[in-house]
């Protein structure tokens, strides 16, 4: 795999990202990070030309884009709208978060401003979800917050081995990482976890509508649950939760 970043995964949480691609090394997947692509050349196969080697590979798959921004999107403002007034866009075409459901929303909002409607899309409670194994699930701000939001920002971690549901399915790799400010307001949780993707939707809800990490606490979570992992998390800001009882 080929990466132009630093990170295997330059949107997510660095210190996941780092831990995902160690999971993966050992089950033999390569990476060549940093490697910028220059041209694709096609003999028989693709050859991809980087600033620092050649790689073969049988298949290419490409992003067709269309338009007027710098990456080949077409240009939108905040209501969908392109510089043809009449004209909307959405999805993968408008430069969006390339996710099925930012398609469906975004093209339901351009749908009805183009009848007369002024709303906007608001991508701020965003789920992102990477299907690997374990799998990386986001909601909101990282760690990497802490540039924006200065001093004020707490960060708490879960490792998975904490997690009494890892502890029974003898798989502890991974992490809980929750992000609050200096109220105590949700500002985002990133999950590296086999199905992180099924814990994340509580996560969702509390970005979006802007509640205090107290009551990720007070809300009650299933015993040997992967979600439990919100709760201990939020309690991590806190408390050891490594002293704490099974169900505490």
């Amino acid at each position: 795999m080929l990466e132009a970043t630093p990170y295997l995964l330059p949107a997510e949480d660095p210190e996941l990202s780092t831990l995902l691609r160690g999971y993966l090394e050992a089950e033999r997947v390569q990476f060549h990070i940093g490697r910028k692509v220059q041209k694709v050349v096609r003999n028989g196969g693709f050859q991809a030309h980087t600033d620092s080697g050649v790689y073969c590979a049988e298949q290419l798959l490409e992003a067709a884009g269309a338009g007027l921004g710098a990456k080949g999107e077409i240009g939108v403002n905040e209501y969908l709208q392109t510089r043809n007034p009449r004209i909307y866009a959405a999805g993968d075409g408008a430069g969006l978060p390339q996710y099925v459901y930012v398609a469906a929303q975004s093209g339901r909002i351009a749908a009805r401003n183009a009848l007369g409607r002024q709303e906007k899309l608001d991508l701020k409670a965003m789920p992102r979800v990477t299907f690997t194994d374990p799998a990386v699930a986001t909601v909101g701000l990282s760690e990497e917050a802490r540039k924006q939001y200065g001093s004020g920002i707490r960060v708490s971690r879960l490792p998975l081995g904490q997690l009494p549901k890892a502890l029974v399915q003898h798989d502890q790799r991974g992490m809980f990482k929750l992000v609050v400010d200096a109220e105590g307001t949700v500002l985002g949780l990133s999950i590296l976890a086999s199905e992180a993707g099924d814990a994340l939707q509580e996560a969702v809800l509390a970005v979006k509508f802007g509640l205090n990490y107290h009551d990720l606490i007070e809300t009650f979570h299933p015993y040997l649950t992967l979600a439990e992992g919100v709760r201990l998390v939020a309690q991590a800001l806190d408390t050891e939760v490594g002293m704490l009882s099974c169900c505490a």
